[in-house]
C-alpha cells in the first residue's frame, strides 16, 4: 500500500467515524428536540388549562357577585316600596276615618241645631198663639 492509499484509507475512516458520530449525534439531537417539544406542548396544555379555570372561576365568581348584588337591590327595593305603600294606605284609612268622623259629627251637630231651632220656632210660635188667643179672650178689642 502506498503512501497516498494509506493516507487514503485513513481519511475514509475518519469520516466515516465522522458519520457514525454525527448518526448519533442525529438520533440524540433529535430525542433532545422530541424531548423539548414534548415538554413545551405539556408546559403550553398545563398553561392554557390553568388560564381557562382561572377565567372560568373569575367570570363563576363575578356572575355569582353580580346575581347576589342584583337580588339584594330587588329585595331592598321591594321591601321600600311594600312600607311605603302600607304607610301610605295606613294614613290615607287614617285620614279618610278621621274625614268621615268630622263630617258625620258635623251632621249630627247641624241637625241637633236644626232640631233645636225647630222646636225653639214652634215652642216660640205656641208661645205667641197662646198668648195672642189668651190676650184676644180676656181682651178682645186688642189685636196683636
Amino acid at each position: 500500500m502506498t503512501k497516498q492509499a494509506f493516507s487514503y484509507k485513513l481519511n475514509c475512516n475518519k469520516v466515516i467515524t465522522l458519520l457514525q458520530l454525527l448518526d448519533n449525534l442525529n438520533f440524540k439531537l433529535v430525542v433532545v428536540v422530541v424531548v423539548v417539544v414534548v415538554v413545551e406542548v405539556v408546559v403550553v396544555v398545563v398553561v392554557v388549562v390553568v388560564v381557562v379555570v382561572v377565567v372560568v372561576v373569575v367570570v363563576v365568581v363575578v356572575e355569582v357577585v353580580v346575581v347576589v348584588v342584583v337580588v339584594v337591590v330587588v329585595v331592598v327595593v321591594e321591601v321600600v316600596v311594600v312600607v311605603v305603600v302600607v304607610v301610605v294606605v295606613v294614613v290615607v284609612e287614617v285620614v279618610v276615618v278621621v274625614v268621615v268622623k268630622v263630617v258625620v259629627v258635623v251632621v249630627v251637630v247641624v241637625v241637633v241645631v236644626v232640631v233645636v231651632v225647630v222646636v225653639v220656632v214652634v215652642v216660640v210660635v205656641v208661645v205667641v198663639a197662646r198668648g195672642m188667643y189668651s190676650s184676644k179672650r180676656l181682651c178682645p178689642s186688642m189685636t196683636v
